[in-house]
């Protein structure tokens, strides 16, 4: 796994599974967060997949690290996590944005959309009823290509945690 820190932000790049070595990734974590007495933001969009093992060990250096962190462009392989794992908020975390998957009829085409929450996503208690308006770059409607109330479950999550 590499690593890029600018400010308040720590960038991973590579796999996060059994063989990822994450002491270095809690140093910087530690230093971000003692430097600025911000929240530090983790973005792992770059982060091409995780497997059981290496999110775990990441959860687990999280909490022994015990430094409050926020998600920022987290990939669909993360958010899906976020709906299976409760570990991951039982820390001080957030998300900031992330990203979900579109469908276009007019090109017939999936695309990557990163959403702001409270921006373009509203903080919730229940996704069921939901409805998700994009549209591709000609204007025209795009549908979400997953379900939003079990993809944007950890939001209600987070929203009830936050109280």
């Amino acid at each position: 796994m590499r690593l890029k820190v600018e400010k308040s932000t720590i960038f991973l790049s590579g796999e996060m599974n059994e063989d990822t070595d994450f002491d270095e990734t809690l140093r910087m974590l530690k230093e971000t967060h003692q430097a600025t007495g911000e929240r530090v933001r983790i973005d792992l969009s770059n982060v091409i997949r995780g497997n059981s093992v290496g999110i775990m060990n990441w959860i687990r250096y999280l909490y022994e690290c015990q430094v409050p962190i926020c998600y920022v462009n987290a990939p669909v392989w993360l958010v899906e996590q976020f709906n299976t794992i409760n570990d991951f908020f039982r820390m001080d975390v957030s998300v900031e944005s992330f990203f979900a998957r579109f469908y276009s009829e007019a090109d017939d085409d999936i695309y990557m959309r990163c959403l702001t929450v409270g921006v373009d996503i509203p903080l919730l208690d229940d996704y069921s009823d939901y409805e998700l308006n994009m549209v591709d770059e000609s204007g025209k409607a795009m549908e979400a290509d997953f379900s939003t109330e079990m993809y944007f479950d950890f939001l209600r999550e987070l929203k009830q945690k936050q109280g």
